[in-house]
């Protein structure tokens, strides 16, 4: 957001003074992004850099990703892996899982409301997104 608010394509306020705020760290896909964005130097916001920031796998980007997701859960108690010659993904706490869908449900609407709402931007970023998973996954092309 900050590259774009500098390259005047977007603007925005401060609405509050910046404070001090408890951290609480985070497992899971976010704590990955969040790792990846404090170890990125000098990229200035820039959503490449973070995602290879990521450390993904060249031959399977996308496992790395899930592998994220599935540390959360797993820690969350949600779900489990069942099987050792073809181990698979289960739910573990069926209530858990459901008491969590009002919420993912709110989330989902909300994010279909921004997408509507900035097409142009939301497109650009995604794209974005999977160009450097892409290049990731050849790290050659990427250069």
């Amino acid at each position: 957001m900050w590259n774009l608010r500098r390259q005047r394509l977007m603007a925005f306020e401060q609405l509050r003074p910046v404070e001090k705020e408890r951290v609480r760290v985070l497992g899971g896909l976010e704590g990955a992004l969040l790792g990846a964005a404090r170890s990125v130097d000098g990229s200035d916001g820039d959503v490449r850099a973070l995602v290879r920031g990521l450390k993904l796998d060249n031959r399977s980007p996308w496992a790395s990703v899930c592998g994220h997701c599935f540390t959360e859960a797993s820690a969350a108690g949600l779900v489990a892996t069942k099987g050792r010659l073809f181990p698979k993904v289960v739910i573990s706490d069926e209530a858990g899982a459901e008491s969590l869908r009002e919420g993912h449900d709110e989330l989902r609407a909300a994010r279909g409301a921004y997408l509507d709402a900035e097409p142009d931007l939301t497109n650009a970023a995604m794209a974005d997104c999977l160009r450097t998973v892409a290049d990731a996954y050849q790290p050659s092309l990427g250069a």
